[in-house]
């Protein structure tokens, strides 16, 4: 996987740095990544922190064999009148980037 390839999200306060300890660790975290099942659970129960249960799911689409899989993180209150939720979807189908914008654009509103 290349480091662009790569996206890295964060709940936190906003407009905090990210830590370095979290960048200098990078590399050793890209060359452990899986696209099996096993390393999507994995990822789920990693983004945890302080929620008590991981929750993703996973299906399989149609006559063609496509993955797509969705995670989601919730977060307490980590500031005065202020919480976060991180949420991840990925596929291994054949997406142009406008398709995507679009429904995401659909789903947000």
């Amino acid at each position: 996987m290349k480091p662009a390839e790569v996206l890295i999200e964060s709940t936190g306060v906003i407009g905090q740095r990210i830590k370095k300890a979290l960048l200098k660790s990078l590399p050793k975290l890209v060359n452990s990544l899986s696209a099996s099942t096993e390393g999507a659970n994995d990822a789920a129960v990693a983004i945890r922190t302080t929620d008590p249960v991981s929750k993703s799911v996973g299906i399989f689409v149609g006559g063609t064999y496509i993955r797509i899989r969705g995670m989601a993180k919730g977060s307490r209150m980590i500031h005065p009148n202020m919480a976060t939720m991180l949420g991840v979807i990925t596929t291994d189908a054949m997406v142009s980037s406008d398709v995507w914008r679009k429904m995401v654009q659909v789903v947000v509103n």
